[in-house]
């Protein structure tokens, strides 16, 4: 994929403001500070139970962009 695609992907799943990121399918959300904490899904949301990472999964999208993968 290239990063543009990457990028897409991720915000389908994700949305991000002022420093939270929200699940779009259930609106669980994480403050940026929080990210080394397991993200936590509402028990209906169909990723509830997956380890999730969407601050490390758009930092490795950023590093790809920069070319430092």
């Amino acid at each position: 994929m290239t990063t543009s695609e990457d990028l897409i992907d991720w915000s389908g799943r994700w949305h991000i403001a002022n420093g939270i990121v929200s699940c779009r399918t259930c609106q669980a959300q994480q403050k940026e500070i929080d990210r080394g904490s397991a993200f936590v899904h509402s028990s209906s949301c169909g990723y509830a139970g997956q380890r999730c990472t969407p601050w490390d999964d758009l930092d490795s999208i950023r590093k790809k962009a920069d070319g430092t993968t």
